[in-house]
């Protein structure tokens, strides 16, 4: 089993879940500069922003052989 997100709650251990960790705090600065370079510029190009992801392994999952 595997959860989204990385909460406090899944660090627990009667959870002790398996989480996807996102980098929030990247995510909310891309957002706002796109956001505001699009403000500034009203016909700038749609782009892609890519960051990364990680697993968090915990209880929930088991490391392959």
């Amino acid at each position: 089993i595997v959860g989204i997100g990385d909460s406090p709650f899944s660090w627990w251990p009667e959870h002790n879940l398996t989480t996807l960790h996102f980098p929030v705090d990247e995510m909310v600065k891309s957002t706002a500069d796109a956001l505001l370079a699009r403000i500034q510029e009203s016909d700038l190009e749609p782009q892609a922003i890519t960051l990364e992801s990680r697993l968090v392994v915990r209880g929930t999952t088991r490391k392959s052989k």
